[in-house]
């Protein structure tokens, strides 16, 4: 069983983000994650807005791009994605 808490983690990267001014990335999670009717939807939709992120070229710490990093990874242990066509595999 994954003890990974996604909404909890999400919400602290969340917070770190609001804190270094970056707020149109805090309003896309929370878009994601009050628009999204099941937990599948959300956390593949927190998986893109992460990964758009770490690609947008923000000034990110090492700490935060490693909590981004492990939210990714934890979110391709359950909806992996074909590393070929970028689609779920499962």
């Amino acid at each position: 069983m994954n003890n990974f808490d996604f909404y909890k983690r999400a919400d602290e990267i969340r917070n770190k983000l609001s804190s270094i001014g970056l707020s149109e990335w805090t309003e896309q999670i929370n878009d994601a994650i009050s628009g999204g009717s099941m937990a599948g939807e959300i956390l593949m939709a927190l998986r893109w807005i992460f990964q758009e992120l770490k690609r947008s070229g923000a000034d990110l710490s090492e700490s935060l791009l490693s909590q981004i990093d492990d939210f990714i990874e934890h979110v391709n242990r359950v909806y992996p994605i074909d590393s070929k066509s970028g689609d779920r595999t499962s």
